[in-house]
């Protein structure tokens, strides 16, 4: 009799104990709302074991709504209301396009500690479902805020229409909106900026609205500037930019990269390319007024290319075959003007240029024969007689007063 009394003795205290269970704070409670969750979580006060013993869990963390949801950005975050017994080391929030996103799918990381924090995500591709958790991590690892999903906006689709018509102060560009994203386009144009990355903060047209090509007009350009142009496409949804371009505010004889324009390829030009500028740029003035061709000996350099864009090539098969001295191609070699040394003596027909534009460019004599680097054979290389235009061979040896050189560069 006596131990069956013990036994129920045992088994009621038993009971007691389970009943009650332990509090946040270590006591007994007959309340089931105290009791400690299988994740120890407990608010914002420590995790006690049966002992009253300090227990390491997981952060407590909850996921903040996406807001301002653009096309390829939105801003989220998270609410940690407890560390979990060790100092929070890395938050954030992370996203996928499936659910259940985890720290090793894009992610931010947003500091340390408790409390509330704030995220940008970026990256993001139009018009696509996207989920995210907020993130905390600590010494017992990785804890996750509830799933939020979001759908970034989709913006109209535009490219931007190649510059043309380009002078030192305006130039004709546009663009074409194959897509207005599910959302009337209210105003459309171009911007343009000297920096890169143009918006509609930057100088921009405006040319009505709706899908389909425009044409824009762009003004107040300043003489040999690089600028850069967009078209943009502007809906209740927010802005989309068509691809970028850049273009130089010139024209034949403005001064640009250490010289003056002295040519702009045109199509079917050797190097020419489509929506791109590229030309020659003519020294401020003469290298020489009176110098010979030849290095006082007579060789065949080889130096034969006569086109547009041969001159830099036949001036270093020059000076290779002739090496030091006082000649037409070594002077142009060895020129620094305008912060460039990359000048060389022009073919005959780069020069034929530089004759077709001289008035614009300047600086050439009233009587003069300009040396080319192109040669003829071994006595004889080509000039062009600037009073006339006349080009032909001359010997290599005639350095007459008159017998001139002026350099070039490309760009």
């Amino acid at each position: 009799m006596k131990i069956f009394l013990m036994i129920l003795l045992f088994m009621a205290a038993t009971f007691e104990i389970t009943a009650q269970g332990i509090t946040k704070n270590g006591q007994s409670t007959g309340s089931s709302s105290d009791f400690i969750s299988k994740h120890g979580k407990t608010g914002g006060s420590p995790v006690l074991n049966k002992n009253g013993k300090a227990i390491i869990v997981v952060a407590s963390i909850s996921s903040n709504t996406a807001t301002s949801i653009l096309s390829t950005t939105t801003y989220s975050g998270g609410t940690i209301t407890y560390e979990g017994g060790s100092p929070v080391t890395a938050r954030g929030v992370c996203w996928n396009t499936s659910p259940g996103p985890t720290i090793a799918n894009s992610k931010t990381t947003d500091g340390t500690g408790g409390g509330i924090y704030s995220s940008s995500l970026t990256g993001l591709t139009p018009g696509t479902l996207y989920y995210l958790r907020a993130y905390a991590t600590n010494s017992a690892g990785t804890s996750y805020g509830n799933e939020i999903s979001f759908t970034t906006v989709t913006l109209p689709l535009l490219t931007t229409t190649s510059i043309t018509a380009i002078t030192t102060a305006t130039a004709t560009s546009g663009g074409n909106i194959t897509s207005d994203g599910g959302s009337a386009i209210t105003e459309r144009g171009v911007c343009w900026n000297t920096t890169g990355g143009p918006t509609i903060l930057s100088a921009k047209t405006s040319n009505g609205a709706g899908t389909g090509s425009f044409t824009s007009s762009l003004s107040g350009l300043t003489a040999g500037t690089t600028y850069y142009v967009r078209a943009y496409a502007t809906t209740s949804v927010g802005t989309a930019y068509g691809n970028e371009l850049n273009f130089y505010a010139i024209s034949i004889g403005t001064a640009f990269l250490g010289g003056k324009v002295a040519y702009l390829l045109q199509p079917g030009d050797p190097g020419y390319v489509a929506g791109q500028q590229h030309g020659l740029i003519a020294a401020l003035s003469d290298q020489s007024t009176g110098v010979r061709w030849y290095n006082y000996s007579f060789v065949v350099t080889g130096a034969t290319g006569t086109a547009l864009g041969t001159g830099l090539s036949n001036t270093n098969t020059i000076v290779s075959k002739q090496g030091p001295g006082d000649y037409a191609a070594r002077l142009c070699y060895d020129l620094v003007s305008g912060g460039y040394s990359d000048w060389y003596l022009p073919s005959i027909d780069e020069l034929n240029k530089l004759y077709l534009n001289r008035a614009a460019i300047g600086g050439f004599g009233s009587i003069a024969w300009y040396w080319s680097s192109t040669e003829c054979n071994q006595n004889d290389a080509m000039f062009i007689y600037f009073n006339s235009g006349a080009q032909n061979c001359a010997i290599k040896m005639i350095y007459d007063p008159g017998w001139s050189v002026r350099a070039v560069r490309s760009f």
